[in-house]
């Protein structure tokens, strides 16, 4: 057995027609009454006590559903025949009878017709809609959903209008047009938010989780099952509490969260208890084992998977019987239906005493005729019950199978669970209360070798050879706030497993609450514990260094200063971190670098820069908190980040002002060398001019006097030879 847990088709038919349900407590009072009335105003109370769907039996109603008729004929209310025979329908529904139920419903759209009664058309035609909607003849009844909606548009009703968007809504999240649901489903509810109707709006919430659940936007299912509890809770409604509290853990359980399944089970369980709902109690014992599997606790899953199988069992028993009940309530009605017409004659005999002969003689033919009948209805129904019974005997025996084979899982789900918890590499300790080891697994057994066997004894002697509990101890705190703790704890004396990280989960009862233990996980984290030990120890270097830099180190990330050391607000003679923090370097830099461009373009270039090399080396301009501008040397190296799209950088600046100044101050130098090194280099060209015209004229001399030397010779040769 499973309750529908969901809000798609109202639960019984006419509920939007216009009847009045009676009361439980009123329904003596009204067939009290109808001894003191006259047969016109009998017709009234009659289709009252028809309409008494959750009062009374399917027989019962349709009696009285089948006086109204007799009577609506006699008097001609033909408005009140077309309710009587919706009742009909209805009834014969309950009866499983969907033949003969469609047929009264399709009688009273026709009487709606002839009179014209736009209301009673568009019921008629949501009831047939329901019907085929509950034969899963989908098409059928969209035709008639579709047709009660166009006549509530006419009709101007806001409420029905809703009501009628939702059933359309219905059809199509059946038949899987995920789309087209939401679609109807948010324009109901947009009406029924004008109109504050409170109960059509949560159900609308819950249809619109439900379709979110089928179309696998798990994401947004849970938004809206919330919004249905919080107004069903103001509304008071226990059975919708309990179905949406239900709705709520079953979405945790699918998503693997069962603290927070947990107490949403419990409350709808404790409604279903006091609803006396024994499929809602059903389906409620499976979450419960779940709930218990996903928590580790096994045996508890058990016993509650257990517990679900034998309600089901008892339950489809029930169901059998019922539908035995069913099919003697339909041999009842059937007879008493044969018992009212032969009244009608006897009434009809003691009225018009000049036919009493012929009267007479039809009795005893009628009274002959119902002997047979009965005895052939009866002979029918019994071949009838016997097929059904014969059918449910073998469905029965199915079933019993069914649970041979859930048995068979369970213990192979058994020996699963036993190899999986052996197979965990983390260690495993289930205690009690009294802290005393009730189950470990091979790893802890191997980790605790020398104080074998484990169970029995109490975990603080076995796992420390110490006479009390540990401090800290989280599963000391974990027993005492039922809430899951933690700590990381010394490993074992002399053993590799210098630190571990423990993990204790309360174990509770499943009717009382009661915390009965707790589930130690833990887990070996010494290479761990190494490595963050090393790691804190070269964050301490690296802080010790960040702070104690002269250069200001910084962290730039999406164009903004996120971190940054002391360095950087005594460079821009800042007091507090405040101030600086999630600048961009356009903030304060002045609104033109020295090559012209804005700081803000020029500083997103210099980013992609970055970001595409790796770093960039460059200069920049920035501004102290007085104003006063002074030079940067920036280095900036990209830092890759998970998310591609965000640019990270280190950034390194150093203030460059005084080298500015030398480098300006050797310009200055250079270019006076320059203009010292023109002027003597015009003093030694004019000197070379005046000692090439020197060596010109010294040239000249000399070639004059060795010409006179040969002249002198010449004549010195002259005068020998003379001589």
């Amino acid at each position: 057995m499973s309750v529908k847990k969901e809000t798609f088709i109202p639960i019984v038919f006419l509920l939007y027609v216009n009847i009045f349900s009676a009361y439980a407590g009123e329904i003596d009072s009204l067939k009290n009454r109808l001894e003191s009335m006259s047969d016109q105003e009998k017709i009234a109370v009659l289709n009252e006590l028809a309409g008494a769907y959750w009062e009374l039996p399917p027989n019962e109603r349709i009696a009285f559903a089948e006086q109204a008729v007799d009577l609506s004929e006699k008097f001609h209310e033909d408005k009140s025949k077309a309710d009587a025979f919706n009742h009909l329908g209805v009834a014969y529904n309950n009866l499983g009878d969907s033949p003969k139920s469609m047929g009264y419903f399709l009688k009273a759209l026709d009487i709606m017709e002839q009179i014209d009664d736009k209301s009673g058309i568009a019921n008629s035609y949501l009831n047939i809609g329901q019907a085929n909607f509950y034969l899963d003849n989908f098409d059928k009844a969209l035709e008639y959903f579709q047709k009660n909606l166009n006549l509530r548009y006419q009709i101007g009703d806001k409420k029905y209008i809703s009501q009628a968007l939702n059933t359309v809504g219905n059809v199509m999240s059946k038949t899987a047009k995920y789309d087209k649901a939401l679609e109807y489903y948010f324009k109901a509810l947009d009406i029924s938010k004008g109109i504050n109707d409170k109960m059509g709006i949560s159900q609308l919430y819950n249809n619109i989780g439900n379709v979110y659940l089928a179309s696998g936007e798990v994401e947004r299912v849970l938004e809206y099952r919330l919004k249905s509890l919080q107004i069903v809770r103001e509304l008071g409604d226990k059975w919708e509490i309990a179905l949406t509290t239900y709705n709520i853990a079953e979405y945790f359980l699918l998503n693997k969260e069962p603290e927070k399944a947990y107490p949403y089970i419990l409350e709808s369980q404790e409604l279903a208890k006091y609803l006396e709902n024994k499929g809602l109690i059903c389906d409620n014992l499976y979450n419960f084992s779940l709930y218990h599997e996903l928590k580790g606790n096994y045996q508890k899953a058990l016993k509650y998977q257990r517990d679900y199988t034998e309600l089901t069992k008892n339950l489809f028993s029930e169901e059998l019987g019922e539908k035995i009940a069913e099919m003697q309530i339909k041999y009842e009605t059937e007879k008493k239906g044969i018992e009212n017409q032969a009244y009608k004659l006897q009434l009809e005999k003691a009225r018009s005493s000049r036919l009493r002969l012929t009267v007479g003689l039809l009795i005893i033919l009628l009274i002959a005729f119902i002997i047979y009948y009965r005895y052939h209805v009866k002979k029918k129904s019994a071949l009838l019950l016997e097929d059904l019974v014969a059918e449910r005997t073998r469905e029965l025996r199915q079933k019993i199978n069914e649970l041979n084979d859930a048995k068979k899982d369970i213990r192979e789900n058994e020996q699963f669970l036993a190899n999986l918890f052996e197979s965990v590499q983390d260690g495993i300790s289930i205690l009690s209360r009294d802290m005393s080891i009730r189950r470990v697994n091979g790893v802890m057994k191997r980790w605790y070798a020398e104080n074998l066997p484990l169970e029995g004894k109490l975990c603080y002697q076995a796992y420390h050879n110490s006479d009390k509990p540990c401090d800290p101890c989280p599963t000391t705190r974990c027993l005492k706030s039922g809430q899951t703790e933690h700590d990381i704890v010394p490993g074992i004396p002399g053993s590799p497993v210098e630190y571990i990280e423990l993990f204790s989960y309360p174990m509770k009862d499943r009717d009382s609450g009661e915390i009965t233990g707790a589930v130690e996980f833990v887990r070996d984290i010494t290479e761990r514990k190494r490595m963050e030990d090393t790691l804190r120890e070269s964050e301490e270097k690296y802080r010790s260094l960040y702070e104690k830099s002269t250069d200001a180190i910084l962290i730039y990330k999406n164009r903004r200063f996120i971190d940054f050391n002391q360095a950087a607000l005594n460079m821009l003679h800042m007091k507090s971190k405040e101030q600086f923090l999630n600048c961009k370097a356009a903030d304060i830099s002045p609104e033109f670098q020295p090559d012209g461009r804005r700081s803000e373009e020029k500083s997103a270039e210099m980013d992609a820069i970055a970001f595409k090399k790796g770093n960039h080396r460059f200069e920049w301009v920035y501004k102290r908190a007085n104003g006063e501008e002074f030079p940067v040397e920036v280095i900036l190296t990209s830092i890759k980040e998970k998310d591609i799209n965000e640019k990270c950088f280190h950034v390194v600046w150093r203030d460059i002002t005084e080298r500015k100044k030398a480098e300006l101050e050797l310009k200055k130098h250079r270019e006076h060398l320059e203009e010292l090194v023109k002027e003597r280099t015009a003093e030694l060209k004019e000197k070379n001019t005046e000692l090439e015209r020197f060596n010109n004229l010294f040239i000249d001399r000399e070639f004059r006097i060795k010409e006179l030397r040969d002249r002198v010779k010449e004549l010195e040769a002259k005068l020998e030879i003379r001589n």
